[in-house]
């Protein structure tokens, strides 16, 4: 055989030899492999800034993480009680939790509170540790007020506690959150994320933004997302009520998108949902109401705030005498409980931090505590929460389904789906053991872990 390379002509027949065109035709042919490997790096490095659109097709990129097997999809419906499934107007979510797990109901933090909660299902950790004592408090160090409607709710010196998303950030995997109290915070970014907070934006809006990110070449292992919807006409219109079940419906839409939208990608059995909520609400009545101003002369008080529970931080050397005058009227009222912060039962994990002001009045479930020189609506087919966590009514929505999650079958039966009630400082340990990652120090436990991981 010659040692000249020979090619054949489109017959078939054998040519001449062909040594110098094949060298330059080689050193041609790498490169151009050489080019486009180079244009394949780039694309891959720089993929979460390039979008390609087709005119007539959409393409779902279902490449895994390069670092995790798994990804978790966590979204919060605020103010869903964990009794609204049985409602019947949520299909969806019925179907998710009929193929997977849901739970009796999911113990809130005290306080019952939407930032406190979510930065607690966010990091584990109790109020007192991660320092979101409330939606609105006072730092005597720092002598600011922290609000949720303020723009400096999302300066880093207000939250502590590591969220999950930084966790997952640290084992070099990636994540998404779409509105989620913390996620916006400076210092604690997620990998993508959405500034500011807008509850305008529609939900199928946020779920579609949250898909995008989902089909990345370089998959988040976790995406978190948050709807307001059920809360806002809880508070309006009382959890009973027509507008609650409308927005339930409402939502429920958006869950059948993303189980179609999974279904689509090839991912509804492979990704991790879970369902959660915050905490519940209760009804309020006008004829559930106590005024601060009438039981204890005001003058003695530096600030205060009302509502379920109320932090009164007492002008100096005035903390004993307007702590007595409200315990003697408790006394009288019976309607709500007065403590010196260091004396709280110990079930609310609420004293050991100095934003928690030095005298807490408790309401019981239904009663407020308001202002009577303060302008006021009627409460009446009202709602609200921010209650003892162990109430019922304060108890949230669970619902999860995904491989590593337990599920009805011939071998292993699990009563209507259910599992008992248990605390949403549990959550975090869960995420990082779908994921197999050793997460941060937390005041979870192992519970549900025993409960829901196969």
């Amino acid at each position: 055989m010659s040692s000249d390379y020979q090619t054949l002509d489109e017959e078939g027949a054998f040519n001449r030899p062909v040594r110098r065109k094949f060298r330059v035709g080689m050193i041609a042919m790498f490169s151009s492999i050489i080019l486009t490997i180079s244009v394949l790096i780039f694309a891959f490095f720089t993929s979460n800034d390039i979008v390609v659109h087709h005119p007539t097709i959409k393409l779902f990129n279902n490449a895994r993480n390069d670092v995790s097997t798994e990804t978790v999809l966590m979204i919060s419906i605020d103010g869903v009680r964990a009794e609204y499934i049985d409602r019947g107007y949520m299909p969806n979510l019925e179907k998710l939790a009929n193929e997977g797990i849901m739970a009796d109901g999911m113990i809130p933090v005290f306080p019952s509170l939407t930032f406190p909660n979510h930065y607690t299902i966010a990091t584990g950790l109790y109020p007192y540790l991660h320092g979101i004592v409330n939606n609105e408090f006072y730092d005597p160090s720092l002598n600011e007020t922290f609000s949720y409607k303020k723009p400096n709710q999302n300066e880093g010196k207000w939250w502590g506690g590591e969220p999950i998303w930084n966790t997952v950030q640290k084992h070099g995997m990636t994540s998404g959150v779409y509105f989620w109290p913390g996620a916006e915070v400076s210092g604690k970014y997620p990998n993508y994320y959405v500034e500011p907070y807008n509850e305008t934006i529609p939900n199928h809006e946020r779920l579609k933004t949250v898909l995008e990110w989902l089909d990345k070449p370089r998959r988040p292992s976790f995406l978190g997302m948050y709807i307001s919807d059920v809360d806002t006409a809880g508070h309006n219109f009382g959890p009973n009520s027509f507008k609650v079940n409308k927005a339930l419906e409402r939502v429920d839409n958006v869950i059948g998108l993303l189980i179609s939208e999974l279904k689509k990608r090839n991912l509804y059995e492979k990704v991790h949902i879970m369902i959660v909520s915050d905490h519940g609400m209760t009804e309020l009545s006008d004829e559930k109401i106590v005024f601060l101003d009438e039981l204890v002369n005001m003058g003695w008080i530096e600030r205060s705030d009302t509502g379920p529970f109320v932090s009164i931080w007492p002008k100096k050397n005035k903390e004993e005498i307007v702590y007595q005058t409200l315990y003697e009227k408790s006394l009288i009222n019976n309607h709500f409980s007065v403590f010196k912060k260091e004396y709280l039962p110990k079930r609310y994990h609420y004293k050991d931090n100095q934003r928690i002001a030095p005298i807490i009045v408790l309401c019981d479930l239904g009663w407020l505590m308001m202002k009577r020189s303060v302008d006021r609506p009627s409460f009446n087919g009202m709602g609200t929460h921010g209650y003892n966590p162990t109430d019922k009514d304060m108890h949230a929505l669970f619902v999860a389904k995904g491989p590593k999650f337990v599920k009805n079958s011939n071998s292993f039966k699990i009563p209507e789906n259910r599992i008992p009630s248990f605390r949403n400082l549990d959550l975090y340990r869960v995420v990082t053991r779908v994921l197999e990652i050793d997460g941060s120090p937390t005041n979870g436990t192992d519970t549900l872990i025993r409960l829901i991981l196969q």
